[in-house]
């Protein structure tokens, strides 16, 4: 097989050609460019922690197994709808749409120790409790509470704010 035989290009194009004056492609019609929050998804989490009585309830459901509970849990002073974006998530993966009930661990200054989830629904997110909780911890190690303390005055070292998270996907209609 024998290929053609290769044509040079045109060594004798003139390089001052006119170009034109309009600046490049600037419409200010334009959309605006997506910003991250809105590139890829990201999901909403909507807190509602727990009243006293209805964790009391869970215990005796066996739902949770605690120490006893101090007079006073400790309280969420943070907003009740989180954004979860894209870039705190430590995977790539979107979140799915979940129903969550997880423990803050909230320490005797009121700061934020960790969370643990103890159920998510639906059952086939099981398996990704880990990525959830990853989120959960990335969402509240900068809120502010309210320490739990009992009667007396004195606090526990650590005591569990129970939350409940429903998330739900930006995109989803």
């Amino acid at each position: 097989m024998k290929l053609g035989k290769g044509t040079l290009l045109r060594q004798d194009i003139p390089t001052d050609s006119p170009t034109p004056t309009a600046e490049p492609s600037v419409n200010p019609n334009r959309e605006p460019e997506a910003s991250p929050t809105t590139n890829g998804g990201g999901a909403i989490a909507t807190v509602s922690p727990l009243l006293k009585e209805e964790v009391s309830e869970l215990i005796q459901q066996k739902q949770l197994i605690t120490d006893a509970l101090p007079d006073v849990i400790a309280e969420y002073k943070g907003s009740t709808e989180k954004d979860l974006e894209a870039s705190i998530l430590p995977s790539d993966e979107d979140l799915k749409p979940a129903n969550i009930l997880a423990s803050l661990v909230i320490d005797k200054n009121g700061k934020f120790q960790q969370a643990i989830i103890i159920t998510i629904e639906p059952a086939a997110l099981r398996s990704q409790a880990n990525i959830y909780e990853q989120a959960l911890n990335q969402i509240f190690a900068q809120e502010s509470f309210l320490a739990a303390h009992n009667q007396d005055g004195s606090k526990p070292d650590l005591s569990n704010l129970y939350i409940r998270l429903k998330i739900k996907s930006i995109n989803s209609p």
